[in-house]
């Protein structure tokens, strides 16, 4: 049985190709900035 396997050719091991990982980028949360509302002057007309 053994003698039998040995005469079988060998079988090429297929590489396996390593996949890289990509890395991922964390958001940065961008903080909203209150904008003050400016209060707009009138003109007053003449």
């Amino acid at each position: 049985f053994w003698g039998g396997v040995k005469k079988k050719k060998k079988k090429k091991k297929k590489k396996k190709k390593k996949k890289k990982k990509k890395k991922k980028k964390k958001k940065k949360k961008k903080k909203k900035k209150k904008k003050k509302k400016k209060k707009k002057k009138k003109k007053k007309k003449k």
